[in-house]
């Protein structure tokens, strides 16, 4: 799929006034393989970060912590888990206008993803290019 690993702008059918800024990325190991879509998302004058890990390997086993890390590792918040349905789990946090300019800056950033079951971490990358130019882009 040729949208892994960058940003897009996914916006209601007939409305380009409600969009949010998503990326796809896999992550796959020894262990486990595991498909996540990143969504920012913009309401009135707070912006959302909803994280979707789906596990394609190693049934059973769910995401333990979430955490958000800027690349050079000055940012870290944890995402809290909203539910989790059928080897698929939703996690969601306000961004701190810090890491939001972070990402405006087209910087990258992980993911940190704990498996306790596994007893394993997984850092998946995010890539930070054309976040600023897209995100400007809704924000209008």
């Amino acid at each position: 799929m040729e949208d892994r690993d960058k940003w897009s702008v996914v916006c209601e059918e007939n409305n380009e006034n409600n969009c949010i800024l998503a990326q796809f990325l896999e992550t796959k190991g020894d262990a486990i393989h595991i498909v996540s879509l990143v969504n920012i998302i913009t309401d009135e004058s707070a912006n959302y970060i909803r994280i979707i890990i789906k596990k394609i390997s190693n049934e059973g086993q769910i995401p333990g912590d979430v955490y958000i890390i800027s690349k050079d590792k000055e940012l870290i918040y944890k995402i809290k888990q909203t539910q989790c349905i059928d080897g698929q789990c939703e996690f969601i946090e306000q961004i701190t206008p810090e890491f939001m300019s972070m990402l405006q800056d087209d910087n990258d950033f992980i993911i940190g993803v704990s498996f306790q079951d596994l007893d394993i971490n997984i850092g998946i990358l995010v890539s930070g290019t054309e976040f600023g130019y897209l995100y400007s882009k809704i924000e209008q």
